[in-house]
């Protein structure tokens, strides 16, 4: 049984060629770290949730993870004004972790930026199962346990 993960260079610059920004791509990449200390706080915005550390340790994180330049979202600060620029609110204690969910037609461009990449994802494994079959494997790899739906399959069909 084969098994793997998408590679974060190769998401990077799938979701770059999908038109999403390496601004946007890391504040993304952030968010997931934000919901549950969101969540655990009794505030009515994130700018006095005493998060700092937290952002700006998942915003080194990913900065490597990803190679890009500190400058982007160089701080917490940074990183809220780069949500309330692309979802049009600010990021507050009732943070939604739906906002981040992969809606091609959803209305926060979070959402727009999760569908690049989860199609990014799928893309990546699709052609890396190609790849294992054109190597003369003949049985079905597991790759991060991703079930590729129709509207992935027909993402995966149009990588190049």
């Amino acid at each position: 049984m084969l098994s793997g993960e998408t590679d974060d260079g190769h998401i990077k610059q799938l979701a770059i060629n999908d038109g999403i920004t390496e601004r946007d791509l890391l504040g993304f990449y952030v968010l997931p770290k934000l919901p549950r200390s969101i969540g655990e706080r009794e505030t009515s915005d994130a700018a006095n949730l005493g998060i700092k550390s937290l952002v700006e340790a998942a915003l080194a994180r990913q900065q490597d993870r990803l190679r890009l330049i500190a400058e982007i979202i160089p701080d917490d600060a940074a990183g809220l004004a780069w949500y309330k620029a692309t979802n049009g609110k600010p990021l507050a204690a009732s943070f939604d972790k739906k906002t981040v969910g992969p809606l091609a037609d959803g209305h926060f461009g979070t959402h727009k930026i999760a569908f690049s990449v989860s199609k990014a994802r799928d893309r990546y494994l699709h052609r890396l199962r190609i790849d294992r079959f054109n190597e003369g494997e003949a049985r079905w790899s597991c790759l991060a346990v991703r079930v590729l739906s129709e509207m992935s399959w027909r993402a995966a069909l149009s990588y190049r």
